[in-house]
């Protein structure tokens, strides 16, 4: 009896065992299975991206090839211009010269309004200042009430004084 007890123990241990080495074993293969697919499209991105910068790099160099060839044919092309037109470029230089200084001086008075709407409230600070109006406001208004209140007892007050006064002048004061 003894015997079958632990024969049933050690096969129960030995199944699961084997189930668990079973689940493990197919875990691994299914992870590594992705990653190598996760591998694998990342290498094809890598290597798209870089065929497309290579592609971009040939047409840049390209145009930069073409590019400098324009500038030395209109640099050719410059030289070769009579004297008159020097005379016309000297003129045009002078005006623009002229335009740069009115764009300074326009530039320095933007800069002085600018300074000047730097101190100037903002939004937020005429906003905090209605709110304190506001309240200001409200407490005139309590204070008011108050007023109001303080004022309406007042002749009562002043017929009560003015009778206890009559009394004390008619009666006097008895000890």
């Amino acid at each position: 009896m003894e015997y079958a007890k632990w024969h049933l123990i050690i096969s129960t241990a030995l199944s699961v065992a084997a189930i668990v080495h079973s689940w493990w074993n197919t875990r691994e293969r299914v992870i590594k299975a992705r990653f190598a697919a996760f591998e694998k499209q990342k290498v094809e991105a890598e290597q798209k991206e870089l065929a497309a910068a290579k592609a971009e790099r040939e047409k840049l160099t390209a145009t930069i090839g073409t590019l400098g060839e324009k500038v030395a044919m209109l640099a050719a092309r410059v030289e070769n211009l009579p004297n008159s037109s020097c005379s016309k470029h000297a003129e045009l230089a002078a005006r623009q010269e002229g335009q740069a200084k009115d764009f300074i001086s326009y530039q320095l008075l933007l800069t002085r309004v600018e300074t000047d709407l730097k101190h100037l409230p903002t939004v937020r600070d005429i906003e905090a200042l209605y709110k304190k109006m506001d309240l200001f406001r409200e407490q005139v208004a309590n204070l008011q009430s108050e007023v109001s209140e303080i004022a309406g007892a007042m002749p009562s007050l002043t017929n009560v004084t003015a009778m206890m006064n009559n009394y004390l002048l008619d009666h006097g004061v008895k000890q």
